[in-house]
């Protein structure tokens, strides 16, 4: 043997293990003529090539991993063209039709999968984003009106709801706007939500398409490829995304990240950088996609050779994400202004609002069950909620340890096996990073828990498939297809049947609500959709879901109002202070109605006292809150000094300097104990007149509304205005219910008036 061919030898069988054969023999250098034609080898040691066509669907796994870059030496020659990620010869390239069928196919039943969810209407949080109808039965400005595109570059997510969300995906809210411009304005109000479920249809057929690309890319046979794309389209974790019209965050959040991989893989680099961002501006999870691109770079280096040199693929990294990076948040920041957002409601997510412990911990067990629902996806629900995971208060809990343990599992093994099997790698670090930044451990999300954060995750299935169709063959291969054919076949029939419960609120809460006993919030969204039809059915799952978690304040005043609507204020009464006993009762966003309500049964008890109790207490904690400061001051001036109760009066003008109810009192206060002086009538007639003018009739007619216009006619009376001031107190007597004592009066002032 020669020495330049021993030499060529030692180096193609020095290449790394883990490399496929092509591609280790791909690192050695070309042999001279003189080295082929050597008497060492005969020609008859070699042996003949095997028939190509013998299996169509093995014609890229000649050289699954083969560079098909520019500088390829087989491109260079015209003799092979691309076929995913491996060579073939070019003679043999029209056997990729088959596998196109078979994509184009798998794509059509993937869409067909969804068609049932057209019929769907608005659901849940598609009600206040996506319908051009807001909650108060008015056009939504967001919707309803025509903005141009960069305008919604400066909003935020939920701006036209609540002021205090600093959730920043323009993107997504743009594609409501314009899908109901260029289509749903000119549908029957029932038909709206029809192009909206269709696009996410559309959408998620392109994600799987996607995924078959970043498989090939990867190296996978067609056979492999198909397999991986089929069960990301069929996982029935995905029917929430794809059948609720909010899911369009987690479809553009996937679509744009993977289309921005595959483009950078391909050197177009600008494109993934606009990509990127776009997938930033869809949703703010999307920045895991920071993490996934050099752990799939790292994996297709391992699965195929090394590529370009990863000094130059560093600082393409750092221009790439950077840029992106870049854009998504200084526009966000502009969104925002400097708005510091408030914690989710506890109904929401409870883990919001305890120790951070607290969360850590039972955040791991919750994404433990998230892991096992991505292999077992059988048990679905549109809501999960406070009673559904065990809070967990220790770390020797065993649902904590169990799932810890698993978790733990999952990254040893896909660490170990970085350099032999590196897909386990890849859909070991796919799961973990992108749920890692939904699953309340870095910090509390919007929701303690749903299947919609998934999605992205669900992406290391794939993977895990992909790896296991290449690491079996024969008959143990056609076994491993037959099992991933009946999962897929168990989860097209768990999404033909989620399809129609996301038709609306009514049929999600109130089918979910008996599939799910256990959460506290179903129980009460039920609750919430019999109240008005039937109260008594209502009142049942109230009283359920406070059963599962007594600290939900919105259930107990719920109970409270069921009661108050028969009559029953005894008990109203009591279910309304047990509803301001809950512990969270500020963090629901329903203290301040509670208070309300309690204020409004005292009231109808004649129970002053407690009125003005209730108000104090109510105070010490929310200085704010409109109805109790009222109270305090309607209340307390019998047991207040003056002093006191005018400064009760400006600290709740400090709150809420336009309120007219304030200016009021602030104006009756003023003619009960200031000085008596032309000017100083003057201004406090002007302040009663204005005030007057701005309440509506209910509150001119009411006790502070009758006695503001009774001293107001009295300052006209003295300012020598006769006739207003007559006109003023026939106005008054026109109240029905007045008092007699009061009647007295006003007739009296008539008539020295009138001489």
């Amino acid at each position: 043997m020669g020495r330049r061919e021993s030499a060529a030898r030692h180096r193609v069988s020095s290449a790394p293990a883990f490399l496929p054969p092509v591609a280790r023999s791909a690192r050695a250098p070309s042999k001279s003529r003189s080295a082929i034609r050597s008497p060492a080898l005969p020609a008859d040691s070699i042996p003949p090539p095997a028939p190509l066509a013998a299996d169509p669907w093995r014609l890229c796994e000649l050289a699954p991993g083969a560079s098909t870059g520019p500088h390829t030496p087989a491109r260079r020659a015209g003799t092979i063209s691309r076929c995913g990620s491996g060579v073939v010869p070019a003679k043999l390239a029209p056997t990729m039709r088959g596998q196109h069928r078979a994509l184009l196919i798998l794509l059509l039943l993937t869409c067909a999968l969804f068609v049932p969810s057209l019929a769907n209407g608005f659901a849940m949080d598609d009600v206040p984003l996506a319908q051009s109808v807001d909650v108060g039965g008015g056009p939504d400005p967001v919707i309803a009106e025509l903005h141009p595109p960069w305008w919604f570059f400066g909003q935020r997510y939920w701006a036209s709801v609540d002021n205090n969300s600093t959730l920043y995906r323009p993107v997504t809210v743009a594609s409501y706007a314009l899908t109901y411009h260029a289509v749903c304005r000119w549908l029957p109000a029932s038909w709206e939500a029809l192009p909206h479920h269709l696009i996410n249809i559309l959408l998620h057929a392109a994600c799987v398409w996607l995924v078959f690309r970043m498989v090939r890319d990867l190296g996978g046979a067609p056979a492999g490829a198909l397999a991986a794309a089929a069960v990301f389209a069929c996982h029935a974790v995905h029917s929430e995304v794809v059948a609720g019209i909010v899911g369009r965050a987690e479809l553009f959040a996937f679509g744009f990240g993977l289309a921005a991989t595959l483009s950078f893989v391909a050197r177009r680099r600008v494109s993934a950088a606009v990509l990127f961002w776009l997938a930033f501006c869809s949703k703010e999870s999307a920045l895991a996609w920071v993490g996934f691109l050099p752990c799939y770079l790292l994996v297709r280096d391992l699965r195929s050779g090394p590529g370009e040199p990863w000094s130059a693929r560093g600082r393409a990294l750092l221009w790439v994400l950077g840029s992106g990076l870049l854009g998504f948040f200084v526009l966000r920041q502009v969104a925002v202004d400097g708005l510091i957002g408030a914690l989710p409601a506890y109904e929401q997510n409870p883990l919001a609002h305890v120790s951070a412990g607290v969360r850590i911990l039972s955040a791991v067990r919750i994404l433990g069950y998230g892991l096992w629902l991505c292999a077992a996806p059988f048990e679905l629900y549109g809501i999960y909620g406070p009673g559904v995971f065990p809070r967990v208060e220790h770390a020797s809990d065993p649902g904590f340890l169990a799932a810890a343990s698993v978790l733990g599992a999952v990254l040893a093994v896909g660490l170990a096996t970085l350099r032999r099997t590196p897909l386990l790698f890849l859909a070991a670090a796919t799961f973990l990073g992108f749920s890692f930044i939904t699953s309340n451990i870095p910090f509390a999300i919007g929701t303690v828990f749903g299947e919609r954060l998934l999605y992205m995750p669900s992406l290391a299935v794939s993977l895990l498939v992909l790896s296991l169709v290449e690491r079996v063959a024969g008959r143990l291969r056609v076994a491993v297809l037959l099992a991933l054919s009946l999962w897929c076949a168990a989860c097209a029939v768990v999404i033909l049947q989620r399809n129609p419960a996301w038709r609306d609120n009514t049929s999600l809460f109130l089918g979910d609500a008996d599939r799910l006993p256990e959460s506290a919030e179903l129980q009460a969204k039920a609750g919430y959709v019999w109240m008005a039809r039937e109260p008594e059915r209502a009142l049942r799952y109230f009283h359920r879901s406070v059963s599962r978690d007594p600290e939900l304040a919105a259930s107990w005043a719920s109970i409270a109002r069921i009661h108050e609507q028969r009559g029953e204020l005894a008990e109203a009464e009591k279910f309304y202070r047990r509803a301001l006993a809950s512990r969270y009762v500020a963090a629901s966003g329903a203290e301040a109605r509670t208070v309300d309500d309690l204020l409004g049964v005292l009231r109808r008890q004649n129970k002053a006292a407690a009125m003005y109790a209730l108000a104090q207490e109510v105070l010490r904690r929310s200085p704010e809150h409109f109805g109790a400061r009222l109270v305090r001051i309607d209340f307390g001036a019998g047991k207040e000094t003056p002093e006191q109760h005018y400064a009760a009066i400006t600290e709740g003008l400090r709150h809420h300097p336009r309120s007219v109810e304030l200016l009021l009192r602030e104006a009756m206060h003023r003619y009960d104990h200031h000085p008596d002086s032309a000017e100083e009538n003057r201004d406090i007639a002007a302040r009663l007149r204005f005030a007057l003018q701005n309440l509506t009739p209910r509150q001119r007619d009411d006790s502070q509304g009758v006695r503001a216009r009774l001293y107001l006619g009295d300052l006209l009376a003295r300012a020598g205005d006769s006739a207003h001031a007559l006109e003023m107190f026939r106005g008054v007597l026109q109240v029905e219910g007045l008092s007699p004592e009061v009647r007295t009066q006003i007739e009296a002032q008539m008539r020295k008036l009138a001489k």
